[in-house]
């Protein structure tokens, strides 16, 4: 299955749980994942990790074929 960047989803919910315990240690697997990094170097000594934990409610999801933009542009229309 191809990957299609235009994908979403929307998830709503409550917040059951807070925690600052591994907060850290989960940014630093996040910037390697995402940034090929080990440290994220954006964050200020002030700033405070927090992971939230969410129950979710409500999930949404919206599929939409790259043609279909393409389809809406007209360049002729402006």
């Amino acid at each position: 299955m191809a990957c299609n960047p235009f994908n979403m989803v929307s998830i709503k919910g409550r917040v059951i749980e807070q925690m600052t315990e591994g907060a850290d240690e989960h940014l630093k697997r996040l910037a390697k994942k995402y940034l090929g990094i080990g440290r994220y170097y954006y964050r200020k000594p002030s700033h405070k990790r927090i992971i939230l934990k969410i129950k979710p409610e409500k999930i949404m999801s919206l599929s939409i074929h790259p043609a279909f933009y393409f389809l809406a542009y007209s360049p002729w229309n402006k």
